[in-house]
């Protein structure tokens, strides 16, 4: 039966790998997240804490007459 042999030195500290791209777009991604969260706030805090007027009721409109008929049709 073969030996396995592990690789490098046989020391048991593992290397601690480094960030590649996806550690950077996870970054771009948390920052577009806070700047997102800072523009809502900015558009929320514009509107006031008052309720706006309602409108006023519609008012009820007379039917028009109806068109008198015309001979011959």
């Amino acid at each position: 039966m073969a030996v396995s042999r592990s690789r490098g030195r046989g020391d048991s500290v593992a290397a601690k790998p480094g960030s590649d791209a996806y550690t950077g777009l996870l970054g771009i991604s948390l920052l577009a997240m806070i700047a997102g969260t800072i523009f809502l706030y900015l558009d929320y805090s514009q509107y006031s804490s008052k309720k706006p007027d309602l409108p006023p009721a519609p008012t009820a409109i007379k039917p028009a007459t109806p068109a008198p008929a015309q001979p011959g049709k």
